[in-house]
């Protein structure tokens, strides 16, 4: 009963998220077929915008109220601070934010892969669907939560020109949505390893790494799989890195001197912050995959 409540419950909540989105780009929703191309392509793109604040919500991120909000490119909106403000004067509905996303010209390619779901429903053709939205939109900002009530948020990820961008690292977007091509990405990039293969920065990281190390691994719950869900905040991945991991590695020999021990966090520390940027990449697109495939399913012709 409650299950089919909750089933009702999201398929009202598309509908008028797909209704939004057809009167956003000036089409009538009450004269359109449930199935024709217009009402398959709001239902999909409503869909993916619910499916991407679930996975924002799982790296506790949120969608930026005016999903482009003019910040300027992704490299540098990623530096700036933004608050949880009110809408400017003049500036996007909610509405008007999402229609403004995707560029008519992307259309064609996500009607498509729409279509060839309806017609042979699959959680392949879910994906394919998910990464043509995805890979179609122009931008999108989130951000994260402030530090305390009353502060000021900043932006996290940034989705922009097939790109997902993610403090100074990026991603292609191709190779995220894919678990096999994204596996091999992880691989090229950081090894299968517990040390990300930092012997080649530094020996001693090698040595002794990370993930092995019992302040991180036991005390404080943090392995190479779940950092990108255990660790939210870069100031305490900075904490771990250079406090707790730093007392281990001085715990473990007279011979590591203070000067050597700096020198190794900070050859590795920029590959440690890209993995922890890459692990929370992964995380957003995982779940936000996953929701979409969920809300698909309702779309039935």
């Amino acid at each position: 009963m409650f299950g089919a409540l909750r089933s009702r419950v999201r398929v009202i909540r598309a509908s008028a998220l797909a209704a939004g989105v057809l009167l956003a780009a000036g089409v009538d929703a009450q004269n359109v077929e449930p199935c024709a191309p217009p009402q398959i392509l709001a239902f999909g793109k409503a869909a993916f915008f619910r499916s991407i604040e679930r996975g924002a919500f799982a790296i506790g991120e949120r969608p930026l109220e005016d999903l482009t909000d003019g910040l300027g490119s992704a490299a540098g909106s990623a530096q700036r601070k933004t608050a949880s403000r009110p809408a400017r004067p003049g500036g996007l509905t909610p509405a008007q934010a999402r229609a403004a996303v995707f560029p008519p010209t992307a259309d064609a390619l996500i009607l498509k892969s729409l279509t060839a779901y309806v017609e042979s429903p699959s959680s392949d053709g879910a994906d394919e669907a998910f990464g043509a939205l995805l890979e179609s939109a122009a931008k999108i900002l989130f951000e994260t939560p402030p530090d305390r009530a009353g502060g000021v948020g900043r932006v996290g990820l940034v989705l922009e020109d097939r790109q997902l961008f993610n403090r100074s690292s990026s991603f292609v977007v191709h190779d995220m949505v894919d678990g096999g091509r994204r596996l091999k990405l992880e691989d090229s990039l950081f090894g299968a390893g517990p040390d990300l293969m930092l012997g080649s920065v530094n020996k001693l990281l090698s040595e002794d790494p990370f993930f092995k190390a019992p302040v991180i691994a036991d005390k404080r719950n943090v392995d190479r799989n779940n950092i990108g869900i255990a660790v939210t905040k870069e100031q305490d991945l900075r904490a771990l890195w250079f406090d707790d991991y730093r007392a281990h590695l001085a715990a473990g020999s007279p011979t590591r001197t203070p000067e050597r021990i700096t020198d190794a966090l900070n050859a590795g520390w920029p590959t440690l912050q890209k993995f922890w940027a890459f692990k929370r990449t992964e995380i957003f697109v995982d779940r936000a995959q996953t929701a979409f495939g969920v809300e698909l399913r309702e779309l039935k012709c």
